[in-house]
């Protein structure tokens, strides 16, 4: 601002030029003008190409605001219609066939206790594939190990750390005993919306370029900017996925018989609100 001012002084100015020195020693000592109605020196000139001198290349921008939606009203202006999804997880460190509630955790739509019904990977991913092959895409909790964005790609494949390392990949910890120990955990979701049942189509390139089969592959939609459709093997899905979101109709029968009279009768392992899956 006082660079600005010293080079309009050079132009000609209709303010006294005893005024303007006071005016510009005011603005070098900073101390306030001794004339209590005194307007204030503006620091950026009026005119649009002096003031994109003045500001020096800063780009300034304007922002729209969207209108303040609270969760509830964004809800009531979604197509998404929870009368009908069934919520299923695959804890392994649970009793398959038995509804977990959590102790705390809430869902926003009734201020019930958040729940889930317990089942195993496979009625999961034949749910998943019969919702897809109807056009409904699938909500899932995962987490994101192993992802490599230049191939938009989740598979265990893309794991290097026993190489590096030289870890023995025969000593793992299951998929229950990682939750319980915080190895991993439920803290991200994606939605689901394609299947691949030819386990030769899908290849990727790996080391020395040698092609890699992959195996059956799954489409999911994510919610990062620059990666926003990733692909992740059968055997990713079955390590990293924990719970899904679908339609009734595409629930075994028998499962869902089992959850319906767990529901009804209060028949449920309640988790306390360390569990891991009241981390979702």
């Amino acid at each position: 601002c006082l660079q600005w001012k010293k080079d309009e002084k050079k132009e000609a100015s209709p303010v006294p030029a005893v005024e303007e020195k006071k005016e510009h020693e005011w603005q070098e000592t900073e101390e306030k003008p001794s004339a209590p109605d005194a307007p204030a020196a503006s620091p950026v000139p009026a005119d649009a190409s002096k003031k994109e001198e003045a500001v020096k290349g800063l780009v300034i921008e304007e922002y729209r605001p969207f209108q303040r939606l609270t969760p509830l009203q964004f809800l009531e202006q979604s197509l998404f219609s929870f009368g009908e999804k069934v919520h299923l997880s695959h804890l392994p460190y649970q009793p398959e066939g038995r509804l977990l509630v959590a102790e705390r955790v809430t869902n926003l739509y009734e201020g019930k206790r958040l729940q889930a019904f317990n089942t195993n990977m496979s009625i999961i991913k034949n749910a998943v594939r019969d919702s897809i092959l109807a056009g409904q895409p699938v909500e899932i909790a995962c987490e994101m190990r192993h992802a490599d964005r230049t191939k938009f790609l989740l598979s265990e494949q893309n794991d290097k750390t026993a190489e590096i390392f030289g870890f023995d990949r025969r000593i793992v910890l299951g998929k229950g005993e990682e939750l319980l120990y915080g190895v991993t955990s439920v803290a991200h979701g994606m939605v689901l919306i394609g299947c691949d049942d030819d386990p030769v189509a899908a290849t990727a390139e790996g080391d020395a370029g040698l092609m890699l089969p992959l195996g059956p592959l799954w489409k999911v939609e994510n919610s990062w900017k620059d990666v926003q459709y990733l692909y992740m093997t059968d055997s990713w899905f079955d390590a990293h996925c924990y719970d899904i979101v679908v339609d009734r109709k595409y629930v075994h029968e028998a499962v869902l018989a089992s959850y319906d009279t767990a529901v009804r009768e209060a028949d449920h392992i309640v988790l306390p609100t360390g569990d891991p899956f009241c981390k979702i």
